[in-house]
């Protein structure tokens, strides 16, 4: 009885390998979409049940099938490629923006304390204060206000203005009154 059921489940067994096969689709002249399990001219697998090496017939299929996942490899490369520099120039766009933020932020500084102060110095080299006259103050205000204006517009500054005492001339703002 054990042998029976033994020779039952082999014979079970090699009929299901035997229904399982690969099944390949294609069109054919006029247009007609066809579905077998053997392959023929221009036929693609699309359902496999077991490994095989690619046999003469199915060679073009296979050839197809790996130049579109090189294709594919290609392109998600060139996708990971384009990602990044997108961000770095996302980054560099977000730097210059912060930059120019702050250069902003100093020269409606540097204008609203020469606004507000009655006297302003240049000092020497020797540490030495030069008070600016009248004409110097006003000069020096209408320079800060052009800083702040060109900073503070939205598009990139010049390079003819900036913000820090150096290109101001070394000015200060002095709490001493008239």
């Amino acid at each position: 009885m054990r042998s029976a059921a033994s020779i039952c489940s082999l014979v079970v067994a090699f009929a299901a390998g035997v229904a399982q096969a690969d099944v390949y689709r294609w069109v054919d002249a006029s247009g007609g979409v066809h579905y077998g399990d053997v392959p023929v001219e221009g036929a693609v697998m699309i359902k496999t049940t077991s490994p095989r090496m690619p046999s003469a017939n199915n060679a073009s299929a296979v050839n197809r099938s790996s130049s579109s996942r090189d294709q594919a490899a290609a392109i998600n490369e060139e996708m990971r490629e384009r990602r990044e520099r997108d961000a770095a120039a996302r980054g560099v766009k977000d730097d210059l923006a912060k930059t120019q933020s702050d250069q902003c932020k100093r020269a409606t500084q540097r204008y609203q304390t020469s606004i507000n102060s009655h006297r302003m110095y240049k000092e020497g080299k020797d540490g030495q204060r030069t008070y600016l006259t009248d004409a110097e103050l006003d000069t020096e205000r209408l320079q800060a206000r052009t800083d702040r204006d060109a900073y503070c517009s939205g598009s990139s500054a010049s390079g003819n203005s900036a913000t820090d005492s150096k290109s101001s001339g070394g000015v200060t703002a002095s709490s001493n009154k008239h």
